[in-house]
């Protein structure tokens, strides 16, 4: 299904990155700079890696059938592979978002009484966030949209299905959807940037180098404050 489409006003923007982070990650494990962190810590160290370079590449090759769709007009050959890069990007994205959250906040345990109690832990890598970029990331919320696609069955369901049965781009490309819920491509970007950027900033708060059992970062001993 081939159709004309206005490329002049079309800009898909694109997430500036420095490299993945899962190779500086593996020079850190290598030499066990991660060590000074507790183990809980270590391991959400790796999750957030992962998933933030996976919302980034899923984004990319999203981005990439974008740019070919609009190049040949055509809005069928691709669109159901733009679709599941999306949903694996928001997937990730979304699931970043609530490990952050769980670090910060603890997690919401039942009890059999019906009563709930927050279960919160000291974890070291809450120290090596940076609160100006957490407070940015925070105020953003990928869970409505994460919600529609993983239950967009329940809606049709319960009679709530409007319109949009995948995440779906607009016409105009500026836009993905499901159901009425939707979110600007340059939002969804800017938010991936913003997770690369705080997992830089957690790899340079990390020690760069160790002498005799003692971690140092550049010239000085390495400590957690």
């Amino acid at each position: 299904m081939k159709t004309n489409i206005d490329t002049k006003n079309i800009k898909l923007p694109q997430v500036q990155r420095d490299g993945n982070l899962i190779s500086r990650l593996l020079a850190i494990v290598i030499v066990g700079f991660d060590l000074v962190l507790d183990e809980k810590s270590r391991l959400y160290l790796r999750l957030l890696t992962r998933l933030i370079d996976k919302s980034y590449d899923e984004y990319d090759l999203a981005r990439t059938c974008l740019i070919e769709e609009i190049k040949t007009g055509d809005k069928l050959a691709l669109r159901f592979e733009i679709i599941n890069h999306f949903e694996n990007c928001i997937g990730a994205a979304s699931r970043v978002s609530k490990l952050i959250n769980l670090t910060l906040n603890g997690v919401s345990i039942q009890k059999k009484a019906g009563d709930k109690i927050i279960h919160k832990e000291k974890l070291d890598i809450i120290k090596l966030f940076d609160q100006l970029q957490l407070k940015t990331l925070m105020s953003k919320n990928l869970s409505d949209v994460r919600n529609r696609v993983e239950h967009i069955d329940e809606d049709i369901y319960t009679d709530k299905f409007s319109k949009e049965l995948f995440l779906d781009i607009d016409s105009k490309y500026k836009t993905i959807s499901i159901n009425n819920i939707s979110i600007k491509l340059t939002e969804l970007a800017q938010m991936i940037e913003d997770y690369h950027k705080l997992m830089l900033g957690i790899f340079s708060r990390l020690p760069n180098r160790m002498e005799y059992g003692k971690y140092y970062h550049n010239k000085q001993e390495w400590n957690l404050t």
